[in-house]
């Protein structure tokens, strides 16, 4: 054994140079004190630290908790480890369905909306129909019952002659309440075009406008149902006067304001499900 010192030879196992008397072993030696795992030296280059040196414990616990290197040039999560959306494909039938119900809703004020059955001394039994424009019209212009019927048909002139102030029925404000009502029906059938367009597109919006037009349509038509149950009230009274020896007049709802009355209800039902499907894709 060489002293690193001097360079003199000495025998094995010495601990001291015999010639400078320098001390021949290590200067770490293997010791129970020094060889633990906290104090092992360990180069920390290889986890890009910038600190020179840190212990093995640290740097097995950094290797542990490091993220796990990229597969094949991955970015992302594989596929299969994704969370899977729900299908578009209900959300956009319901939506196309619900928007053909709408469209239905533009020919029913077309459709009629009250049929009338009269008598009249000397004359077949007459009838006649009027659709929803024409109802909230005679509703507007008249201002009661007598009015009403002396307008609606050639066999009803003079009938004012006959029929006295006390028994007719006054519409009251009647010419602002047909105003009122036809426009808010008018206003349901505007925002139904806005929720056709809104559903064909999918739009979150078209669920709010669907359930807004589909409540003032049904308001709307609960209105004429109203307005002509009290038109046969009217009526009523004045075949009662007359006890049916000159006329007879009854009115019939038609069923065009309880379809869209129906129609209404169920759109709003698949605008419902419509957000629930929208909520459900979104998870």
């Amino acid at each position: 054994m060489n002293c690193k010192k001097c360079g003199a030879d000495n025998f094995d196992g010495a601990k001291f140079c015999g010639r400078c008397g320098a001390s021949l072993q290590s200067d770490f030696a293997e010791t129970p004190e020094n060889n633990t795992t906290e104090n092992i030296i360990t180069d920390n280059s290889l986890y890009g630290e910038t600190q020179p040196f840190e212990s093995k414990k640290q740097a097995v616990r950094k290797l542990e908790f490091a993220p796990a290197p990229k597969v094949w040039g991955e970015t992302e999560a594989p596929a299969a480890l994704r969370p899977q959306r729900a299908s578009k494909l209900p959300h956009l039938i319901v939506s196309l369905f619900t928007a053909l119900l709408a469209a239905l809703q533009f020919f029913l004020p077309t459709a009629d909306w009250v049929t009338y059955n009269y008598r009249v001394v000397g004359h077949d039994l007459g009838h006649g129909s009027m659709h929803l424009y024409e109802l909230c019209k005679k509703f507007f212009m008249d201002k009661s019952v007598v009015t009403f019927l002396t307008g609606l048909n050639d066999d009803f002139m003079g009938i004012n002659k006959f029929i006295p102030s006390s028994v007719d029925t006054k519409f009251g404000q009647g010419r602002i309440a047909a105003l009122a009502l036809a426009a808010v029906l008018a206003l349901s059938l505007l925002l139904y075009f806005v929720f056709i367009v809104l559903a064909v597109f999918r739009r979150r919006a078209a669920v709010i406008v669907g359930m807004v037009a589909g409540l003032l349509n049904i308001a709307g038509c609960f209105s004429v149902l109203v307005a002509v149950d009290m038109l046969n009230s009217g009526v009523d009274k004045i075949n009662r006067f007359i006890s049916e020896k000159w006329i007879n007049i009854q009115f019939n709802v038609c069923s065009a304001p309880i379809l869209s009355i129906a129609l209404s209800a169920v759109i709003i039902v698949f605008c419902g499900v419509m957000a629930a499907l929208r909520s459900r894709e979104n998870r």
